[in-house]
């Protein structure tokens, strides 16, 4: 059994020991300054929204850096020769965050907006032709009217579907995991 002098010491250097871990112990993250990390295959940063001064460029890839966005502003991630992502906040995130992004094509978005138009102008076309198909009393103009309706129609419908197809593969996507 220790003596009475050295159960204080023992004590004393418990204590000590106890605060010293203490100290060493890492800080909780704070929400809205999350370290990011970006993981992606061609070079991509990340930029801030700056009102009247300049969007700033935050971190490029792969970064691993402490992005504050407590103040709730606005970041997307952009890169030569692809489209850039929606602005999204960082004020909701915290700790060890991987970005994934896949760029997009600015071929892929600009003609499928491009094609946006006729496929639009082709369905109201076809939706303009269809009581003239009705009112028609000769078999055969009538017949002919079905056939051009139905081809507008059609072809307006194809052209929606491709340009909405192009237009979310042209886009620029990301996704935030936890490390």
């Amino acid at each position: 059994m220790p003596s009475n002098r050295t159960l204080p010491s023992l004590l004393l250097v418990a204590l000590t020991s106890t605060i010293a871990r203490a100290d060493t112990v890492a800080p909780a993250p704070t929400l809205g300054t999350p370290r990011i990390h970006i993981a992606s295959d061609f070079p991509i940063t990340l930029h801030e929204v700056a009102p009247f001064i300049g969007d700033q460029i935050v971190c490029q890839a792969p970064c691993s850096q402490i992005v504050d966005g407590r103040a709730n502003q606005e970041f997307y991630f952009a890169g030569d020769e692809i489209p850039r992502t929606p602005c999204f906040a960082l004020a909701e995130k915290s700790g060890d965050v991987v970005a994934t992004v896949h760029k997009g094509s600015f071929a892929l978005l600009t003609t499928g907006h491009a094609l946006m138009a006729p496929a639009i102008l082709n369905i109201v076309a076809g939706g303009v032709l269809a009581p003239f198909m009705a009112l028609e009393r000769d078999a055969g103009t009538a017949l002919d009217l079905q056939y051009a309706t139905g081809a507008t129609i059609g072809v307006g419908a194809a052209l929606l579907v491709t340009s909405i197809v192009m237009i979310v593969e042209g886009k620029t996507r990301f996704r935030f995991d936890r490390l």
